[in-house]
């Protein structure tokens, strides 16, 4: 009865890796998520704008009200704008892959990872929270020396049996 000593991170890798890596066909790492993504984001984006824009000239051109609720729709409508850009050009960097195929491409990998952060660091700059240790962090880890492709052989993979006695 072997015993497992690994940590919880490495058995969970363990267990990933050999039921992903080894499962992932020229398929599946062609295969991307991101026109469905791009589509749904778009068909409401565009619902919303279109309803904006109506609003916006029925306040202005018939009725020659424009109040601050109106101000605010045009705000909100600004950062939907802004929002579907990321989506745009986070599917663009690896959106919509698989993570096993992201991990793979160390450049994606780190055009991606990059691109994560500096959504967050912004998100935080908005909210009051900018972090300079957060870039810090992924200037460090997120190297070209770094980040090494995955090629997981046979050797690399192993399945232990825990058997617990009551």
């Amino acid at each position: 009865m072997p015993v497992s000593h690994a940590t919880g991170a490495e058995k969970g890798l363990k267990r990933q890796a050999s039921s992903v890596i080894l499962s992932l066909t020229l398929e599946d790492i062609a295969y991307t998520n991101a026109q469905r993504i791009l589509s749904i984001t778009g068909t409401f984006f565009t619902a919303a704008l279109s309803i904006v824009l109506l609003r916006c000239y029925v306040r202005v051109v018939m009725l020659r009200v424009f109040g601050k609720d109106d101000y605010m729709m045009v705000v909100s409508m600004v950062f939907a704008t802004i929002s579907f850009a990321c989506f745009v050009i986070e599917t663009q960097n690896g959106l919509g892959n698989h993570l096993m195929v992201l991990l793979m491409d160390a450049n994606m990998y780190k055009k991606f990872a990059k691109m994560l952060v500096q959504v967050s660091t912004q998100h935080s700059q908005l909210s009051g929270r900018a972090d300079k240790e957060a870039w810090d962090v992924v200037n460090a880890e997120v190297s070209n020396e770094s980040i090494k492709p995955v090629q997981l052989g046979p050797k690399d993979i192993s399945v232990t049996t825990e058997v617990r006695v009551t």
